[in-house]
């Protein structure tokens, strides 16, 4: 069945509400092109990321060196003293064992320079000696012959980093008592050839260029043990206990921050004679007179 034709009036009427509806888009399609902000484009990128700086050192690992001379032969009895050149303060001390040996576990991660010296040889220095991840740092000392000058450990602490990651004003770090640097913490540990902690080690830091009474303490069970609040400065270090050998590294200049000290020793096979310094407490200091 066909359906009859629309007539005349209908279809008038019909291309009128199409012409209507034709002629209200036209503006906003128009209003569109000439507003580009109108128009959704694509997602905007997301700002990239600021570089990061160098991460901290973190964790431990651990530090390992043989010494030896112009001959190959081992040299035993060598103070090695490892300080680390980024982020907070660290030294390590040790000695070497009879071949020549030297290994020092639990040492924080991060970038050193470890120097050696024994009597009749001149100094050893390796740089640049990275501690970190599963892989252990040896360092190999071949030592010539000759008088060993005098020399000085230097620790630099990095400044303290400001809000925006620049350095403080040095006025920062000022202690409230003047304007020297704050005093900061000393914490030793002290160990034996197999790790295991040694009690009752003597740690003694004597300032240097003035005459004063040094800060002195025995290390405890778990063999740690904490000086301190002290002045950074020029120091001289002594870690010792009759029975072990004697660490005495050359004169610390200690320039801020919290230092830590891994000291690592070795039984002596000569009769242990008790020192003053072990039947005598020792003395605690007293706060400066007002």
């Amino acid at each position: 069945m066909t359906r009859p034709p629309c007539s005349p009036p209908l279809a008038a009427a019909a291309a009128l509400v199409a012409l209507a509806g034709l002629l209200a888009a036209t503006p906003r399609a128009v209003a569109a092109q000439a507003d580009p902000a109108a128009v959704p484009g694509p997602p905007a990128a997301a700002p990239a990321p600021a570089p990061a700086g160098p991460a901290a050192p973190g964790g431990f690992g651990r530090l390992r060196g043989e010494l030896r001379s112009p001959e190959r032969q081992p040299i035993a009895g060598a103070q090695v003293a490892a300080s680390r050149t980024e982020g907070p303060p660290v030294l390590v001390l040790t000695v070497s064992n009879d071949a020549g040996l030297v290994s020092v576990d639990g040492v924080p991660n991060g970038l050193y320079e470890a120097r050696a010296r024994a009597a009749g040889f001149l100094p050893g220095t390796v740089k640049a000696l990275r501690v970190g991840g599963p892989f252990r740092t040896v360092s190999d000392f071949v030592m010539k012959r000759g008088l060993a000058p005098q020399e000085e450990l230097v620790l630099a602490a990095p400044p303290p980093a400001g809000p925006a990651g620049e350095a403080a004003p040095a006025t920062a770090a000022a202690s409230a008592a003047g304007d020297g640097p704050a005093l900061q913490p000393v914490t030793v540990l002290v160990t034996g050839e197999k790790g295991q902690p040694i009690a009752g080690v003597l740690v003694r830091f004597q300032p240097e260029g003035h005459r004063a009474d040094p800060a002195q303490a025995r290390t405890g069970m778990d063999g740690r043990v904490t000086l301190g609040p002290l002045a950074p400065g020029a120091w001289r270090v002594l870690v010792y206990r009759a029975g072990w050998t004697r660490l005495a590294p050359p004169r610390l200049r200690w320039s801020g921050g919290p230092l830590t000290i891994i000291a690592r020793i070795l039984p002596t096979l000569e009769r242990a004679v008790p020192t003053v310094d072990e039947l005598v407490p020792p003395a605690r200091l007293l706060p400066p007179a007002p």
